[in-house]
């Protein structure tokens, strides 16, 4: 069966992107741009793992992590942030929120599919 990985970003080429690549790697891909779509989508599909971005717009990404932590029909959901911010302060602040792995934009693509083997469930 195939496992489904949901993305959260703002940037709409950058899911388009993601969206092939992990279905390149016998993923299925559901995305969502906003931070309530994106709790929408977790809550309907249920996925193995949430790519999730920092910086956006309304809500940023460790909002969005705090949310699904402290929501029982979520928390059990890995969660990897992907963002370009790679000072230490947003390491640790998506440490402290458990996010299970952070990985910086731009990455190889052959450290994130480790990374999603790593924490999929």
């Amino acid at each position: 069966m195939q496992k489904t990985i949901a993305v959260i970003d703002d940037e709409e080429e950058f899911l388009e992107v993601m969206t092939s690549w992990l279905e390149d790697q016998g993923y299925r891909a559901v995305t969502a741009t906003n931070a309530d779509d994106g709790l929408s989508l977790l809550y309907k599909e249920n996925p193995s793992l949430l790519l999730l971005d920092i910086m956006m717009p309304d809500t940023d990404g460790f909002e969005v992590l705090s949310k699904i932590r402290n929501d029982q029909r979520l928390s059990k959901v890995p969660v990897v942030m992907v963002s370009a911010r790679g000072e230490t302060g947003s390491i640790m602040e998506a440490q402290k929120l458990k996010a299970e792995d952070y990985v910086i934009k731009p990455f190889q693509s052959e450290v994130l599919l480790r990374t999603i083997r790593k924490h999929e469930r």
